[in-house]
């Protein structure tokens, strides 16, 4: 992950300046999944294999009506599809897809 700020910066103009369908990775510094980055805690083993993890592939479904933040779907370690907003502070955390 880039540790400059123009990196990050370039990384949330990506996400939010993305159209429906585009995919992104989410990639965290230190390998913490979304939620524990969010709760900024250790989550429990139950909650771990519901989480966002380091490295999963994500698609952004649209832009919340009310909110303006992204819409992200993606599959959980059990195999449940999930849909999450993202906030914009956090959007430097993915990295489009190739």
């Amino acid at each position: 992950m880039p540790k400059n700020s123009e990196g990050k910066s370039s990384r949330t103009e990506a996400l939010a300046q993305a159209t429906e369908g585009d995919k992104f990775v989410y990639v965290h510094p230190e390998g913490a999944g979304y939620g524990q980055h969010a709760k900024g805690d250790v989550l429990t083993a139950e909650m771990t294999e519901l989480d966002l993890t380091d490295g999963t592939e994500v698609t952004l479904l649209e832009y919340d009506a009310d909110s303006g933040w992204p819409l992200i779907e993606w599959t959980d370690a059990t195999g449940i599809n999930r849909i999450t907003t993202i906030h914009p502070d956090d959007m430097y955390l993915f990295q489009a897809r190739n």
